[in-house]
Formats: structure tokens, sequence, C-alpha cells
């Protein structure tokens, strides 16, 4: 071992040996029975007290507060995120459905200039897999992307769910 090894593994295993001793060691006070931290208190039954029962519920007020903020955050975020995401390609160019096939592969049916192509997606290749050309196909996927796209999207979904699933909880209270 060189000098540097030896100095690092010296003072490593001094910290090791001495850092215990240190911190266990006894408070000033507390070796000849003066109780130590403690040693102030005169009742031994705590009782909350009425400001106690408000700092519990300014820590709760404070809780609600802050999630609301965060639930705000999040729709602000999603809605502006969205917003530059779609706002980078043209008007005449809409993703109308889309499938994950695996977590690097997906399917696609996009719009682009009135025409709806199908398209497969990975890490390194854009397929083109097929046109749609009935146009009573065309008109039902531009209906079900419209649709989606009003009802709040991937927020408004996952808000949704959490709203049915307070719904059915039992209330506390009847």
């Amino acid at each position: 071992m060189r000098g540097a090894e030896r100095k690092l593994f010296g003072s490593v295993g001094a910290a090791i040996v001495f850092f215990p001793a240190v911190c266990l060691a006894a408070p000033d006070g507390a070796a000849d029975g003066g109780g130590g931290y403690l040693s102030g208190y005169t009742t031994t039954n705590p009782v909350p007290t009425a400001v106690s029962w408000w700092s519990t519920l300014a820590y709760l007020f404070s809780l609600l507060l802050v999630f609301a903020v965060v639930v705000v955050l999040a729709y602000w975020a999603t809605r502006l995120v969205g917003g530059h995401i779609s706002a980078g390609m043209p008007e005449s160019s809409k993703v109308l459905e889309q499938l994950a096939v695996s977590p690097k592969h997906s399917v696609c049916v996009v719009e682009m200039a009135g025409r709806v192509f199908v398209i497969g997606l990975s890490d390194h290749n854009v397929n083109l897999l097929a046109e749609i050309t009935d146009t009573e196909e065309v008109e039902r996927l531009r209906r079900q992307a419209l649709a989606r796209s009003l009802d709040g999207g991937a927020f408004g979904r996952q808000f949704g769910s959490l709203a049915s699933l307070v719904q059915k909880m039992p209330p506390f209270r009847r």
C-alpha cells in the first residue's frame, strides 16, 4: 500500500472506532442521575392541549392545500406540454389513434393532408403499414379523436377515475 492509502484507511479505521464512543457518551449530568434532557418535566401523564389540536388541524389543512397545488400544477403542466407538442405539427396533421405494442414499438393512425395512414413506429424506423381510404371509417376515427380531445386528455381520464373511485367508497358518517 502507498502512503496516501494508508492514511486514508487509518483515518477511516479511527473514525469507525471512535465515532460510536463519542456518540454514545453520556451527556453532562446524566451519569450522576440528573435525568438528562427530560429532567425538567414534572408531569408524567401527557394530555393534549387545545393548542395541539389547532396545530394538528393546521397541519392537515396545509397538507390538503399542498395536494391541491400539486393537482393544479399537474393539470397546468399537461396542458402546457400538450400544447407545445402539438404546436410543432401542422394544422392538417393529427394522431387519431395510438396503440403501444411494446415499450419501444407502437402503431399509430395519423391524418396528414386529408389522408389517413396506419404507421408502425419503433426506435429506429417509421413504416407505412396501410392507408385507410374508406370514408365512413375515416369519419369514425375523426369523431373518436375529437371526443377524446374534448374529455380533457390523459389528465381528465386520471382525474375522472379518481372521482369515480371516491364515489364508490363508503361514506364515513351517515
